[in-house]
């Protein structure tokens, strides 16, 4: 199974899929082939769960980098094999948009989470606190200046790794399943969808253009096709954020609600007073919740409410 790119809430489908349907089949391993930069800390955080609850043992091959959340994934699975020249770790959780470490209350839930996860799979959770915490260190191995990150070689010498494998072919032939039959998995459409609706840029795009056309319209045409045209863009955003399990339809009520009482200052009691006020936060309400779902304690809600603000924001100052 690929874990390939930016990890967000359309792969964490695709492993509970892929997990689901390994288990109903019998399978003898799980194989995750990750190249990842990292991602969401609520998707990541339910894949961890996924991994370390699944029936079937899943085994993880870096065949190049597991940074931030593919560290998590690869120090939740059972076995670990590395490519040549692999590297996993540096795991401090920032925000997404400025790069800025979250806060220190979120830096030691990670930290935490890390510790719990190594203890679980029976490696050195030092280590792991190290990846996520430049603060701890591991004598021989980092400093308290830098994060954490293992190449191959340092894997397999603190018992990181259990072999190196050049290729997936390499990992089975390890793992003593080089003749079983395999079945390679891979995004259904929707998933696919997800994941591309769900991209943090790709998504400020649908709900800045959605916004723009449906106020300009409704301000300089009345309601016409640009407007339609706003109405699909926000909801091919509401779309594949509900098919994520982000989106609730209460979030879709606080979106129209805002739409409305913005209507309503615009065309029945042009100022800009309770109504205007009230359908700005009802509007950033909405799309907030839309974007990060109901993980209000973690530190990607900042983020994300950030994004969702400027996005309003930015709609609203084309339009004047």
């Amino acid at each position: 199974m690929p874990i390939q790119g930016t990890i967000e809430p359309g792969i964490a489908n695709f492993l509970e899929r892929s997990l689901e349907e390994a288990a109903d089949a019998g399978a003898t391993y799980v194989v995750l082939d990750i190249n990842t930069p990292g991602g969401r800390l609520d998707s990541v955080l339910q894949m961890r769960d996924m991994i370390l609850d699944s029936p079937v043992p899943v085994v993880a091959y870096v065949n190049r980098e597991a940074f931030s959340a593919g560290a998590l994934i690869t120090i939740a699975s059972e076995q670990i094999y590395l490519a040549p020249a692999a590297v996993f770790g540096a795991a401090t959780p920032v925000l997404g948009g400025s790069g800025e470490t979250a806060d220190e209350k979120t830096v030691s839930a990670v930290r935490s989470t890390f510790r719990a996860t190594a203890e679980e799979t029976g490696r050195d959770p030092l280590i792991a606190e190290a990846m996520v915490d430049p603060a701890v260190v591991v004598e021989g191995l980092d400093s308290s200046t830098t994060l954490l990150t293992l190449s191959t070689e340092q894997a397999l010498q603190w018992d990181y790794a259990n072999g190196v494998a050049a290729d997936m072919p390499a990992v089975l032939e390890s793992l003593g399943v080089a003749n079983a039959t395999i079945t390679e998995m891979s995004l259904s459409p929707i998933e696919h969808f997800v994941r591309w609706i769900t991209d943090p840029v790709f998504a400020s795009l649908l709900i800045t253009g959605g916004l723009f056309l449906i106020i300009a319209d409704a301000l300089f045409a009345g309601f016409g096709v640009a407007a339609l045209a706003g109405v699909v863009s926000l909801g091919l955003f509401f779309w594949g954020h509900l098919l994520a399990g982000l989106a609730g339809w209460e979030d879709l009520v606080l979106i129209v609600l805002g739409l409305v009482l913005i209507g309503v200052e615009i065309f029945v009691i042009p100022g800009f007073g309770l109504a205007g006020v009230s359908g700005l936060v009802a509007l950033a309400g909405g799309l907030i919740l839309s974007m990060t779902g109901r993980g209000i304690g973690n530190f990607e809600w900042t983020d994300t409410a950030i994004r969702a603000g400027w996005v309003v924001a930015i709609s609203l100052g084309m339009v004047v």
